[in-house]
């Protein structure tokens, strides 16, 4: 997904993005990256977070956080709309 050219010279090796820190740690705890902060993440999320994922799962192709969105917004759909 994100790559660095270690061989430049350029000392800053940072890579601006359009996503915020704690939007970007979501995604990654869900994917698997972050150790042990998948259930953490998860149950502490706001709607807002809920939706940050979503388009992040939507942005970066995630099928993993795309079941997870899906999956809570199963649980939060009020059974009578059905």
């Amino acid at each position: 997904m994100l790559c660095l050219d270690l061989e430049s010279e350029d000392n800053d090796k940072s890579i601006p993005l359009a996503e915020t820190e704690k939007d970007l740690n979501s995604l990654l705890a869900v994917i698997g990256v972050q150790d042990g902060q998948r259930e953490k993440v998860l149950s502490t999320l706001s709607e807002e977070g809920w939706e940050a994922l979503a388009k992040l799962a939507d942005k970066y192709d995630c099928w993993a956080v795309r079941r997870e969105v899906e999956a809570k917004a199963w649980y939060v759909t009020p059974s009578h709309i059905f």
